[in-house]
Formats: structure tokens, C-alpha cells, sequence
């Protein structure tokens, strides 16, 4: 008979289906409802450290939080106290230090204008404020031939980001502290390490003896601020750490002083982890110890847009683990039951509903059903069934995946110091910086790229058959395949579609409303590309993917439920970064490209390209600028403070590590290199002119110029700012100010305070070149460089 050989069919199909249904046996006895099935997606506050430890443990039960008792690194960048502190633009709001300052002068590159971002580097037209190796420098840099520091302080902690407004100053910083703690059942305690972050208020109404005036410091690193006006904001993550009975609260004190403890509030769906996210504000002239907080405990943190009126938090959802496991049992209820024959369809339901069995029990019925029905078939038949099967799984699949792929967005009300929660979104894909979101007109949009591993059909050659005569099809056929000559009707065979697991990536736009509920939106943007670069302008999305080329996608928004592109250019290359030069042009900065001789792409220098976008069906590269060769880099690339731009000044400037000549033979490191040059790239930028470079100014020294460079230097020129026609240019050892209109005319050089810090030692080596015997030292020390002729 047909049915024979069904059972070694049926081992087949069993091993295929234990795939589909293994959720279906439950990890323990008890029947529990699983977390995300109670969620309500309402914001909700914690009465109390045993609520939360409740929650914590249900969470763990149920999937929700695999965490609970490693504390695990966060997405923050900790710095070196040896460097810099880091950083991560419209210019900010201009704040005045006095009379004899500067009339025209730079600030910080911010994205939005009215949100002054904190940056290591500041000045008001008058001083630079600088934070370098932990201490607070500033420097009487106008006029720039008078320059001179007038003071240091040093700071406690990683000094990280600083702000001025007029007399005030703030200055965030990371520091720890040391917590003994008893492991379960252990005798002895053991250390472990808090991060604290320290928001240090400072007077400097005498610029020559700052006073701190407030110690604000909160449980949990540094994250980002914003100053909008005269209250500061700033966000600090902390793992939700609890051992045994213990649980740290995010706790505010001025000094060692508790002032506030923070509400906190969270939600009831499912995360992966959690982390007290604590936004704090303060006003930088108040005199009493004021500090507004809330907290709210929710996944970690990876992007943050702020407004004059709202902070977006956004971050990757990562759904637990038992999320799949009750999906695989959604997917064998909803997915292959409705294509089974109607009768088993039937039977499995009606098992469903056995209020009397448990999961084990249903399981062993509904397999006797499987069994029953495969046994009434044939092999035509049941290969039919499974490959519908398999398509509606692979749908579903793909349906599961974009929703563990989705990005949360959380919206916190600001105003006046004042921190309100407003409301929750999500959106498909992930978010690349904080340039992918943009307020505008009471609508948030977004643009994600959206990428996951999964199965796809494959598109086949067709072959040419006598079989069946199918003339109608031949123009489709056609366009698919030039092998396929229609000078007279074929008879062709299109075989079954074939499906590959391959990753998949495309781009999306997002407009959500004032709740974040999403009215427009424009998916499948760009397949198998994603999106280095983003820039909201009023009504207009300017977009830059890469794969093998560069597309520069003008997308309209003027309809908030209908965005559409509206043109696009397709060049070699891509943009890290975009800036408006005016409403019809856009500067870009990243890097070149071209085909290499294996089919794949090459990556060059680092380019500079402006885009006349007047014509949005026809965009246009009016010019471009290449620096240096493969291996160049920008920091402007990553971090938009490093840009300064102009336009009433047709000034630009980057830093920029430049890798030129050929390589050469290194005996220190016993390997080939090439030579570096760092510093900064200055030009003049129109339209009608296009880049035009006026000079490059270096805080590195003799040989240092052209033969070494590390990663991380202290002679590594990373800000640039202009007060009226000087150009200052800002590393770890030194200030440097240029005339502008002649560059290469240096004005001052004030040397900031800086210790060396010395490397590991290098083994000894001896390298003969000709007849010549190199000495080359053991050791470096941070700020020196070894030169090899």
C-alpha cells in the first residue's frame, strides 16, 4: 500500500514537529501564566525594595530576567583617566562671558536647537574650559595672542562632560564605591563596586579660583545630559543588582547627604534585562539643594533625542527566552493546525480544550491525531502539506523575529526641571544614533534598519520544458531570466520555490504621534543595505545606505501618514555623518570607496562630499574632498562635537588621523607600517567654490608629524573652535591658536597640564639596515614617539 513505509517517514516528521511543539511541555509541573500574557503596557510605580524584589523574582520564573544576580557591563563607554575625557549638531545657544570676549564665536555642534549637549571642551567667547587628565583647565584664550591658563582644579572621579552657563559650571563625572556583600551561605564578605556619578557645581565668577558650590552624585555610571536653558538633565544607568535580601535603590545626595530617592516606576512586559534608569535635574543657579528624579526601570538604554520639551529613551527589546517557547506552541496551534485536513483540525481542537488534561497529556493525544492523519495520506500528499507547511512557518518566523528586532521607545515629559512620564512605542528595527530620531510638529519620526537571520525564497533559473504550454507567462519569465528567448511560445516547467536561511536587512521610516503610536510609515527601503547616516530637516528625511554604492535618499514628510522618497544618488562611497550647509545643500563625512578585483568593495580615505538637494527627484554631488588613504580617519565620523562648521565664515573643520606614503619596515615592532599625520583639516566650503583646503595644523611635534601615532594620544587634535578671526584647535597637551585667514600663521600655543604615563616595555631591539645597526628604545611613554629614518 501508499501508506507502507510510513514509519520511517514518520521519524522525519516527528523530528520536525518536536521543533514546532517542544513548548508545549512545560519546563516545570506547575502551570504558570507566563509574564508577558499579564503585561498591560501601563506605566506603574513600585511601593516599596520588596516589591520590586518580588517582581525581580517573578520576572526570573517566568523568563522575563535572566540577570538578577551578575552585574553586567553596560553599553557606557568608561575612559582612561590618561585621555580626554569623551564625548558622544545647529550651534548651541551662545552663553557670554563679558565685555572683553569675542563678538563672534563657536559652540558646541548640538542637533537640536535650544539643547546645549556637554562636551569636554566649552568656551564662551571669552575662556576655554577644558577637561583633561581629571582636571578642570581654563584658559583666558581672547585675545589669542594674550592666552594664558588661569586655573586647574582637580576633579574627583573620570572626569567626563562639562557645562557653562555664564558663572556656572557643571562638571559630570564617574567615580565607584566599595560595598562589602555576603554571598548566600558565606562566611566572609566580599567587595563589590558601585559606580556612582558626580554632577560637581561649580562658581567661577572668579575664573582664577573656581568654587564647587554642590556635589550632586546619584548610584549608577554617567550616561548623557542636556542644558536647556538654566536646568540641566542627566540620565544615569545602573544594573538592578539585589543579592539575598539587599537590593540597591537608586538614591540622590548632595555631598554624602541623602536628599531624594526616586520613585520608580516600570512597566510589566518582558525584558531580558534591567536597569534603573535615573533622570535627574537641577537648576545651575539654585542656591538650595534641589534635585527633581524619577526613575524608571526598563532595558539598557542605547540612544537618547532630546527636545525642548521631551527625552526619548530608546532601546533594543530582547524578549526572554521562554518568550519563544510559549510562540512555538502559538505557532503549532496557529500556524500548522489551520493547515492540516479539517477533520485532525477538529480533533486538536477539541484536545484543546480538555480542561481536565495537562500539557503532556494534550500532547499525547494531538500526536496520535498527527499520526492518524500522515497514515491516511500519500507521499505526494503529505510532501504538499509540508511544504505549505514550512512556507507559513518561515512567514511566521519572520513575523517573530521583527518583533524581537523591534526598538522601545519611551517619552519623558521635561519642563522647567520638572520629569513626567508621557508615553511608550515601538518600532520595527534598531536605531543607529541619535540622529535617526527627530521631533517635528508634535510627531516623532524614526529610521531603522531592520536585519535578521531567516528564510527567504530563492528566485531560480526557469528551464525550458515541452510540457505545458505556458505563452502567457513567457513576458514574466522574461524579465526574470535573459536565458529564456521568447521568438515563439515555450512550454515551460517552473519548478518549487526553494527558500535559503540568509540574513535580511532593509530600512524603514517611522512617524509616530504625540502617544507614539505609529500614523506613517515607509518599509523595505534599500534591501540588503543599512543605514550609516540620517538627517532630519524640517519636512525632509536626508538618508545614506550602503552596501556596494552609496544611495542618498531624499524622503518628503510634509504628509506624516504618507512619507515617500521623493529622489535618490547613487555614487561610490558613504557618509558617516550629514550636516546641513543650507535648505538646498547637505554636507557629508565619511569615506570612499570603489570596486575591488574580487567583486567586493574597498574602503579608501575619508571623504567629504556636498549634495545640492534643490532638485529632490535629481540630488547631486556638487564636490568631494578624499583625505588620505585606507586607514583614515575622523572622529567627526562617530562624534559630532568634532565637527565645526561656518557658513557665514565658509569655514570647516575635522580632525582627522591621515594615513599617507608607502609603507616602511618598523624594527621596534618588527613589522611594515605605514606613516600617520593628526591633527586638523581646515577649508573653505561654497557652493560654487567646493572644498578648498586653507591649511592643517598639528599638536604633534618633529618627527612626530609624519612617522607615529597610537589610538587614544595626547597629541591628538580632536575639538576646534573660532573666537572672531582666531581658530583654536584643542588636544590632551595643548591649545593652539591660528590666524584664520592665514592658517599657517600660529598665534599661541598654551600647554595644557598633562603627565606622561608610561606604556609597557617594549623587548629590546636591534635592526640593521645596510651596514647600520638602530637602536630602538624599550619603552614609550605616552606623548613621546620613536622615529624611525
Amino acid at each position: 500500500m501508499k501508506n507502507k513505509n510510513i514509519n520511517g517517514f514518520l521519524i522525519l516528521t516527528f523530528l520536525v514537529l518536536n521543533i514546532l511543539v517542544i513548548s508545549c511541555k512545560p519546563i516545570v509541573e506547575k502551570e504558570t501564566i507566563p509574564i508577558e500574557l499579564q503585561s498591560t503596557q501601563e506605566l506603574k510605580k513600585f511601593s516599596s525594595a520588596q516589591e520590586i524584589r518580588d517582581f525581580l523574582k517573578n520576572a526570573a520564573v517566568s523568563g522575563g530576567y535572566s540577570d538578577i544576580f551578575v552585574t553586567k557591563g553596560l553599553g557606557v563607554t568608561r575612559v582612561a583617566s590618561s585621555q580626554l575625557a569623551e564625548a558622544v549638531g545647529a550651534p548651541s545657544v551662545a552663553k557670554s562671558a563679558d565685555s572683553g570676549g569675542a563678538v563672534d564665536y563657536s559652540t558646541t555642534n548640538i542637533q537640536v536647537a535650544g539643547v546645549d549637549e556637554a562636551d569636554f571642551v566649552k568656551n564662551d567667547g571669552k575662556y576655554i574650559y577644558a577637561l583633561t587628565q581629571n582636571r578642570l583647565v581654563i584658559v583666558d584664550a581672547f585675545p589669542a595672542e594674550n592666552a594664558k591658563i588661569l586655573s586647574e582644579t582637580k576633579i574627583d572621579g573620570n572626569a567626563r562632560d562639562l557645562f557653562v552657563n555664564k558663572d556656572r559650571l557643571v562638571v559630570f563625572a564617574d567615580d565607584s564605591n566599595e560595598i562589602p556583600v555576603f554571598a548566600e551561605f558565606d562566611f566572609v564578605p566580599r567587595p563589590r563596586y558601585t559606580p556612582i556619578t558626580h554632577a560637581y557645581v561649580y562658581d567661577i565668577s572668579d575664573r582664577e579660583k573656581p568654587k564647587l558650590v554642590k556635589d550632586y552624585n546619584l548610584n549608577g555610571n554617567y550616561y548623557q545630559s542636556r542644558m536647556i536653558e538654566d536646568y540641566v538633565y542627566f540620565i544615569v544607568i545602573e544594573n538592578v543588582y539585589y543579592y539575598g535580601p539587599l537590593i540597591d535603590l537608586p538614591v540622590v545626595r548632595a555631598a554624602s547627604a541623602t536628599i531624594v530617592k526616586p520613585d520608580v516606576f516600570y512597566f510589566d512586559n518582558p525584558e531580558e534585562n534591567y536597569n534603573f534608569n535615573t533622570i535627574a535635574s537641577f537648576n545651575i543657579f539654585e542656591d538650595k539643594d534641589k534635585v527633581n528624579a524619577k526613575t524608571f526601570m526598563m532595558g539598557y538604554t542605547n540612544n537618547l533625542y532630546v527636545s525642548q520639551n521631551n527625552i526619548y529613551i530608546t532601546y533594543q527589546k530582547n524578549l526572554p527566552y521562554r518568550y519563544y517557547e510559549k510562540h512555538n506552541e502559538e505557532r503549532f496551534y496557529d500556524v500548522v493546525a489551520p493547515l492540516l485536513p479539517s477533520d485532525a483540525q477538529s480533533k486538536i481542537k477539541a484536545v484543546r480544550e480538555y480542561s481536565s488534561l495537562n500539557s503532556h497529556e494534550k500532547w499525547d493525544k494531538i500526536s496520535a491525531i498527527l499520526e492518524e492523519t500522515y497514515n491516511k495520506m500519500d507521499e505526494d500528499e503529505k510532501e504538499e502539506l509540508f511544504e505549505k507547511i514550512a512556507e507559513a512557518i518561515d512567514e511566521y518566523e519572520a513575523r517573530l523575529e521583527a518583533e524581537r528586532r523591534k526598538t522601545v521607545i519611551h517619552k519623558i515629559k521635561i519642563n522647567n526641571g520638572d520629569i513626567d512620564y508621557g508615553s511608550r512605542g515601538e518600532v520595527p528595527g534598531y536605531l543607529l544614533n541619535q540622529f535617526s530620531m527627530d521631533e517635528y510638529n508634535d510627531y516623532f519620526r524614526v529610521a531603522t534598519t531592520t536585519e535578521f537571520y531567516g528564510r527567504v525564497p530563492v528566485p531560480l533559473p526557469v528551464e525550458a520544458t515541452e510540457s505545458r504550454q505556458t505563452s502567457s507567462d513567457a513576458p514574466q519569465v522574461a524579465k526574470q531570466s535573459e536565458a529564456v528567448v521568447a521568438s515563439k511560445p515555450m512550454s515551460i516547467a517552473i519548478p518549487r520555490p526553494i527558500r535559503e536561511s540568509r540574513y535580511v536587512m532593509y530600512n524603514n521610516v517611522y512617524v509616530l504621534d504625540n502617544e507614539l503610536k505609529i500614523v506613517g510609515k515607509l518599509e523595505a527601503i534599500a534591501p540588503d543595505e543599512r543605514i550609516y547616516s540620517t538627517r532630519f530637516i524640517g519636512d525632509r528625511l536626508y538618508m545614506v545606505t550602503f552596501k556596494r554604492i552609496d544611495p542618498l535618499f531624499v524622503i518628503d514628510l510634509s504628509n506624516p501618514e504618507s512619507p515617500e522618497i521623493l529622489g535618490e544618488l547613487k555614487i561610490p562611497g558613504f557618509s558617516d555623518y550629514l550636516h546641513p550647509y543650507d535648505e538646498n545643500h547637505i554636507i557629508g563625512v565619511g569615506k570612499e570607496t570603489d570596486s575591488n578585483e574580487w567583486g567586493g568593495v574597498s574602503i579608501h580615505g575619508v571623504k567629504l562630499a556636498l549634495f545640492d538637494v534643490s532638485d529632490v527627484k535629481n540630488p547631486k554631488q556638487l564636490d568631494k574632498y578624499e583625505i588620505g588613504e585606507a586607514g583614515t580617519d575622523s572622529e567627526a565620523l562617530r562624534d559630532h562635537k568634532s565637527f565645526l562648521f561656518d557658513k557665514k565664515k565658509n569655514l570647516l573643520v575635522i580632525p582627522v588621523t591621515e594615513v599617507k606614503g608607502k609603507q616602511y619596515y618598523d624594527p621596534r615592532l618588527g613589522y611594515y607600517r605605514q606613516r600617520f599625520w593628526q591633527g586638523a583639516y581646515v577649508f573653505s566650503l561654497t557652493p560654487e567654490g567646493g572644498f578648498k583646503v586653507k591649511g592643517k595644523i598639528t599638536h604633534n611635534e618633529g618627527d612626530e608629524q609624519r612617522d607615529y601615532y597610537y589610538y587614544g594620544s595626547p597629541n591628538a587634535v580632536r575639538r576646534a573652535l573660532y573666537m572672531d578671526d582666531a581658530l583654536y584647535t584643542v588636544s590632551g597637551i595643548k591649545i593652539k591658536a591660528n590666524d584664520l585667514s592665514n592658517i599657517d600663521n600660529e598665534i599661541k600655543e598654551v600647554k595644557l597640564p598633562y603627565e606622561k604615563e608610561r606604556y609597557y616595555d617594549y623587548p629590546y631591539v636591534k635592526a640593521v639596515e645596510g651596514s647600520a645597526v638602530v637602536s630602538v628604545p624599550t619603552s614609550v611613554e605616552v606623548g613621546e614617539s620613536v622615529a624611525i629614518e
